[in-house]
């Protein structure tokens, strides 16, 4: 059995222009998470026939948290290479981006987990996420924590 751990993945945010502009959301400890994945992105309404459980009906589309910790390299915004700060904030990189939001008038981008090991990928797609970003000055490196909200539903592959 082949388990694949943090040290398999790599996380990166991009844009939605015909060749991406993308940032890798690292170095940080490997900790992505993403809550309450459910089928077919919606919510499931139950409906009730007095009193008593009659069906589940689709509900509206989920939106899904997530959120990510980085360590601070180097600069906070750079404007050939791409920081997490741009990312958030449409700067830097990222000033020129074109938003994943399907009204066009909202910064949003899609986050993208791989997974590879024994040559085996699996991939993990967050599309239209709004992000924030806070900041936290430590002894053992400064920290970046990456966390949003995606709108338009999750695919893995």
């Amino acid at each position: 059995m082949a388990i694949a751990t943090l040290k398999h993945g790599s996380v990166v945010g991009k844009d939605n222009t015909g060749t991406p502009i993308q940032v890798n959301l690292s170095p940080g400890p490997g900790n992505f998470q993403i809550q309450g994945l459910e089928q077919n992105d919606v919510e499931a309404i139950p409906v009730y026939n007095r009193g008593t459980f009659l069906e589940l009906v689709e509900g509206q589309d989920k939106a899904y948290p997530f959120s990510i910790e980085l360590m601070q390299d180097g600069k906070l915004t750079d404007g050939s290479s791409g920081k997490p700060l741009d990312l958030v904030l449409k700067q830097g990189t990222l000033a020129s981006g074109v938003t994943s939001d399907p009204g066009g008038l909202v910064w949003t981008v899609d986050i993208v987990l791989t997974v590879t090991r024994n040559a085996v990928t699996s991939t993990v797609t967050l599309a239209g996420c709004r992000c924030t970003i806070d900041f936290s000055e430590d002894a053992g490196g400064n920290k970046l924590s990456l966390s949003g909200t995606c709108y338009e539903g999750v695919t893995v592959a």
